[in-house]
Formats: structure tokens, sequence, C-alpha cells
């Protein structure tokens, strides 16, 4: 019995991509310039320290005439970078945003992860949502099996900090809707993405979904973490990835995320497929997947 119940785990993690890659780095944070947490570090302390330096010993001399008509030269402490930025006008996309255009909010967005790079904290969960069904002596299994399957996509849930999905590849007609709400020093951009259906060989950042958050993408990748035999070349593995929404919240003073979400519900449909011995067939279940993080 444990057998077939790790048989029965093992195929809806790989359809439901709960054994999807351990880390699914993403490399590209719009600008292309995506660091590991230790590189955002690095990257920031150097360059908190050469803003402190040059704002400390920089000062601006000009050539002026005194009131008795004297040539004199007149020293002054220059700006700091902020200031000057400020002065010159924003280089924020969401300060003062208010709109539904997406592709502002997109603009907006990609500018705002650039200069993120990488989450102080952040956490990944996978939960099911409702039954996994599926048809002949498999189905009856299933039914015994739920609460096991819920423990195992538990514990597949994680700590991660980095950024999801490929921003840079985000685009309007990607979106059912979008918005960009200014309160204060923060303004708060929405995605509603459209649905995305995606078979066993697929890319997992491409698409709207796979671009706003990511999904899957290669079913073989997920296999071979499980040491299992799985063939699927006569049958169909179909995921559909369904109420994609990201919700941001921007400090329009630094330009970075400070708190954003990420989720979806990939809906399963597997048929005709062979998970070592056990036939797989008319199999059907929904994980919920959601990625919360802090800047």
């Amino acid at each position: 019995m444990k057998k077939i119940l790790a048989i029965i785990l093992a195929a809806v993690l790989v359809l439901s991509f709960a054994a999807c890659k351990k880390n699914d780095t993403n490399n590209d944070t719009t600008a292309g310039d995506a660091q590991t947490s230790g590189q955002a570090a690095d990257v920031s302390a150097s360059d908190d320290t050469a803003s402190s330096e040059e704002a400390s010993s920089e000062v601006e001399t000009e050539v002026v005439t005194d009131k008795e008509g004297h040539t004199v030269i007149e020293t002054k402490a220059s700006q700091s970078s902020d200031t000057k930025t400020t002065t010159k006008g924003s280089t924020t996309p969401s300060k003062g945003l208010n709109t539904n255009d997406a592709a502002a909010c997109i603009k907006a967005y990609q500018a705002a992860i650039a200069k993120t790079k990488q989450f102080k904290s952040g956490r990944q969960n996978m939960a099911l949502k409702g039954s996994i069904t599926a048809d002949g002596s498999l189905g009856a299994l299933l039914k015994i099996a739920q609460k096991p399957v819920a423990n195992a996509l538990n514990k597949n849930s994680k700590d991660r900090t980095d950024i999801p999905g490929k921003p840079s590849g985000m685009q309007a007609s990607h979106m059912k809707s979008a918005s960009a709400v200014t309160s204060g020093n923060y303004t708060t951009i929405t995605f509603n993405v459209k649905d995305q259906t995606q078979g066993a060989k697929a890319d997992n950042h491409s698409g709207s979904v796979g671009c706003a958050v990511g999904t899957l993408g290669d079913v073989d990748n997920a296999i071979r973490e499980l040491g299992l035999s799985v063939d699927y070349k006569d049958g169909k593995i179909e995921l559909t990835y369904t109420n994609c929404k990201v919700v941001v919240k921007i400090d329009n003073t630094t330009g970075k995320i400070v708190e954003g979400s990420w989720a979806y519900d990939v809906n399963v449909y597997a048929n005709g497929i062979k998970v070592s011995i056990v036939s797989v067939n008319n199999l059907k279940g929904i994980v919920a997947f959601s990625y919360t993080a802090k800047g």
C-alpha cells in the first residue's frame, strides 16, 4: 500500500509542479543584472559606500561677481545624488502613477524589479485545492490519498527570495487587467494575468503566466528529480494556469519593491500515461501556488 501511495504522490507531484526544480533561479530581472543574495548585498553595500563618499567629499565651485564688482570663486557643497535626481525629475516610473494602462504598469514594475534585484525574505506555498480524481483503480485509491497528497505539497513549500518569472518578457497583451494606484510615498501595482496552458515540454519563463510568475516548464526536469519511470509519449499531460495575480507595493523614494505577492492555480490533467507500472487515466486536480516576499 505504501508503494502504491508513493507512486500516486509522485505522479501528482510531477504533474502539479511541486517536484519542480529545487531552486527556480531566474537570471532575468529585466535589466539583465540579477544577483544572488550575496552579490546583491555586495552591490548594495558598495553603492551605498560610493554614494556616501561622494556626498561627503564633493564640492562645487562657481565664478561669480560680488557686490563690489570683484570676481571671486564661490564654493558650496554639492547636492546628493538623490537630490539631483529629484531636481531633474524622478527616475522612478511608479511615482505618482495612477492608471489602468497595462503598458505603463509593466514599465513601472520592470523598473522596480531592476532596482530590487533580490528580496530580503520570502515564502513559497503550495496547497491542494479540492480533490484529485482519476479513472479506474487509481481513482479509488486517490479517494483515500487526499491527505498524504496535501501533506506532500505542504512539505514542498519553501523559503525563497528570488525575482519570479521573466519580467522583461511581460506584455500588455498578457493581461486581463492592470492598475497602478499611488497613495503617499507608495504605489501599488496589480496585474490580473491571462490564463495559460502548457504541455509536457514547455519553457517555464514564456507566455503570460510564465513571464509574470513562472511555470513548471519541462516536466522531465521534475521526473529526473523523482528518479521514477514515467512514460507519457502516447498520453497527454496538460497544465492550465488560472487566477494568476501579481500585486507589488513600491517605495517611490528608493524605487524598490517593499512587498509583493504572486499567485495562481494550476489545473492538472493527465491521461494515458504510466508512472512505473501504474496507468494514469483522466487524472484531474488543482494546486494553489503562492509566493510572498518583502524587500
